[in-house]
């Protein structure tokens, strides 16, 4: 089975450093404030990429400086 890369251009491989940087696509679901005052955005995963953890979760929780619009 061959396995498109959706995170990164790079080639990567064993030797290769970790971590790497990447990139998946996503929708975002909410926008809210933290009982500590941070700006949460509530993304999900599933669509366009149907990327998901091998816990079949999808919908993450992030700071506003992990979302990148391309």
């Amino acid at each position: 089975m061959i396995k498109f890369p959706i995170f990164t251009k790079e080639y990567l491989d064993s030797n290769s450093k970790y971590p790497q940087p990447g990139i998946i696509a996503c929708l975002k679901i909410k926008e809210f404030v933290d009982k500590d005052g941070r700006r949460i955005i509530t993304i999900n995963t599933e669509k366009p990429w149907a990327v998901e953890t091998i816990d079949g979760i999808y919908q993450f929780d992030i700071l506003p400086n992990q979302l990148t619009e391309i």
